[in-house]
């Protein structure tokens, strides 16, 4: 049997493709194969939410995203978009946040409406993020669907990213195999709040065990 967190030349190689597009320094530690990008954003929302905290996300969104924050006693707190773009309604946004906001699931392109944010846009919630402590979910389940190179892939292509965001992608989508189920998380290990290191508290909550067994000698 592989490693709970999937096998670590697979878990390395997706490391070292994010660390050749991005510029990051990830490895397999960093990486989690899980059951499509859905099934990672359900181990993160177990590891950070407490009953009764808030999760904010944007309509038109993923409807499973409810689900998975009531998994954990928690509340999915809806944005309007903008009806022209389909872009947050950031006067909104603000109104909505309050003292049990844990987190902000940012899902571009977006499922369904296919908007995609630029760096510059990006760059305005990292540095929302970095000065809130707070965490950005990250589901960039369709990024393989973005052709124009202007419009980054992953929250990583962003400076700071890897102190605020966790993200979420999918291997069936890219392959064009959707149902199959095949997707993996990244965990910045430079991700700390409220005193904890995520990528520790994720590993253990999830009963992880990242290295390898060792096998006896022939």
């Amino acid at each position: 049997y592989m490693s709970n967190a999937g096998y670590e030349d697979v878990r390395e190689t997706i490391a070292q493709s994010l660390n050749r597009r991005f510029g990051t320094s990830f490895h397999a530690g960093n990486i989690l194969m899980t059951v499509g990008a859905a099934s990672g954003l359900n181990v993160i929302l177990k590891t950070l939410l407490n009953p009764g905290e808030q999760v904010i996300t944007f309509a038109p969104y993923f409807v499973e995203y409810g689900s998975y924050v009531r998994n954990y006693d928690g509340e999915l707190v809806v944005v309007s978009p903008n009806t022209v773009d389909f872009q947050p309604n950031l006067v909104e946004f603000e109104e909505k946040i309050n003292e049990k906001t844990k987190a902000v699931i940012i899902n571009t392109p977006n499922n369904p409406t296919g908007a995609v944010y630029n760096k510059e846009q990006l760059k305005e919630w990292v540095d929302y993020a970095l000065n809130n402590h707070a965490v950005i979910l990250f589901d960039s389940a369709y990024e393989a669907f973005i052709s124009d190179p202007e419009l980054p892939r992953s929250i990583y292509a962003i400076e700071g990213a890897k102190k605020c965001a966790i993200e979420f992608c999918s291997l069936s989508k890219t392959a064009g195999f959707t149902g199959t189920r095949c997707g993996y998380t990244v965990v910045p290990k430079e991700l700390e709040r409220e005193g904890m290191n995520i990528n520790k508290l994720w590993l253990r909550l999830s009963l992880i065990h990242i290295s390898e067994p060792t096998r006896p000698e022939p």
